[in-house]
């Protein structure tokens, strides 16, 4: 394999189950009727395998776009997956990362539409596109009433068990403590009710598929350590400046995620040195047994007054 790099891209498919109204995985009557895929196919190497995967601090669904070549008739079959069948729930996710080190997940989401077409003369290509918790944005509803009392970190976690269920908990960054002094009752689309409840400066979104609510200053440790970016762990070139956030080019580095807490050391610009939350990250690539190819990932870090602020007490992240 080229550069030691490996990958598990699993896509579950049909068939469906027989559509119904509720379920566990973020639909509601908001959606009239849902379907479940019950089947899953794993895909790893030697199949060719092109993917991008940009995941950001922001309000929309992360995505991801995944190519993998010359897979068998059945296997194409059974992953293909109209744009117009939204009702129809197929999970994908996908790890990679260093043979004999680490392998972590990199994106979880659901799987928009998928098809295959030939490239050139011998290819046979099959692509999928993903977006992770658009499916749960769109589809999830909440009906719930608290008594008084209720603070905004419960009436978080308690929307989030509508819009994604109880595992893996929220990451709810520095928020206002602020308690409901009378009984308040939550109604309507779950991930509509959390933006309109979240403090300004806030940003909502789902993150390998788990909410996060993380104000732009708000960072937290990954095994209670600091993430390094410097040449020694892969930075490629000089951090680009865009607006309000810094952009570093390294190698393949899956094990970070959005809301970690990384420190800059550059050689060329000292004066962006420190330590900044992710607040996205876009890997892109290939991963191949046939051929060579670059594989790389943008960080994007956030520089704005004020520093990181800490979030307290534990995080844990998908694994």
């Amino acid at each position: 394999m080229k550069l030691n790099r490996i990958y598990n891209l699993q896509v579950q498919v049909g068939p469906y189950t027989k559509p119904e109204k509720g379920n566990t995985k973020g639909a509601s009557s908001s959606q009239p009727y849902v379907s479940f895929a019950t089947k899953y196919v794993n895909i790893k190497l030697p199949f060719t395998l092109e993917f991008t995967v940009r995941r950001e601090n922001l309000a929309t669904a992360q995505t991801a776009n995944f190519k993998i070549y010359n897979l068998a008739p059945k296997t194409r079959d059974q992953i293909y997956k109209e744009w117009f069948d939204g009702w129809k729930y197929s999970g994908i996710q996908l790890s990679a990362g260093y043979k004999d080190n680490f392998i972590p997940i990199i994106f979880t989401g659901t799987v928009r539409q998928a098809y295959t077409q030939r490239t050139g003369r011998t290819n046979m290509v099959t692509e999928i596109e993903a977006y992770d918790g658009g499916f749960a944005q769109a589809n999830s509803y909440s009906n719930i009433a608290f008594s008084p009392g209720a603070s905004m970190k419960e009436v978080i976690t308690r929307l989030n068990s509508d819009l994604i269920g109880a595992y893996p908990t929220p990451v709810i960054g520095n928020i206002p403590t602020i308690i409901n002094q009378r009984a308040s009752v939550y109604t309507g689309p779950t991930f509509n009710l959390l933006q309109k409840i979240s403090p300004v400066g806030t940003n909502i979104t789902i993150d390998n598929n788990q909410l996060k609510v993380l104000g732009n200053n708000d960072g937290f440790l990954v095994n209670e350590t600091i993430f390094n970016i410097n040449s020694s762990t892969g930075l490629l070139d000089v951090p680009i400046r865009e607006g309000v956030f810094i952009k570093c080019k390294m190698l393949f580095e899956p094990r970070l995620t959005i809301g970690q807490i990384v420190r800059l050391t550059s050689e060329d610009l000292p004066q962006y040195n420190g330590d900044y939350p992710v607040q996205g990250l876009v890997h892109e690539g290939i991963i191949s047994d046939a051929v060579n190819g670059p594989c790389t990932t943008t960080v994007s870090l956030y520089l704005g007054p004020g520093g990181v602020k800490y979030i307290t007490g534990g995080v844990t992240l998908p694994s």
